[in-house]
C-alpha cells in the first residue's frame, strides 16, 4: 500500500533497520556502565525466546526447514 503512494519501501525498510540498530547500540552503551557486562548476559531469556520463536514458526512449517 505504501508503494502505491510513491514511498520507496526498500529504502524505508533499510532506514528503519538502521535506526533500530543504532538504538540497540545506544541502549547497550548506556546500560554497560550501569550493569555488569558478562558473557552470559541474557542467558535467562534465551530459552523462553527460543521457545516462542519455535512455537510461532509452527504456523509456517515450511519456514522452519533450511533453505526454504
Amino acid at each position: 500500500m505504501a508503494a502505491c503512494l510513491g514511498i520507496n519501501v526498500e529504502r524505508l525498510f533499510f532506514i528503519v533497520f538502521c535506526v533500530g540498530c543504532a538504538l540497540a547500540g545506544l541502549a547497550g552503551a548506556v546500560a554497560a556502565p550501569l550493569l555488569s557486562v558478562t558473557p552470559d548476559m541474557g542467558l535467562q531469556i534465551l530459552i523462553p525466546t527460543l521457545i516462542v520463536i519455535v512455537i510461532g514458526g509452527l504456523a509456517r512449517l515450511k519456514a522452519l526447514s533450511p533453505g526454504h
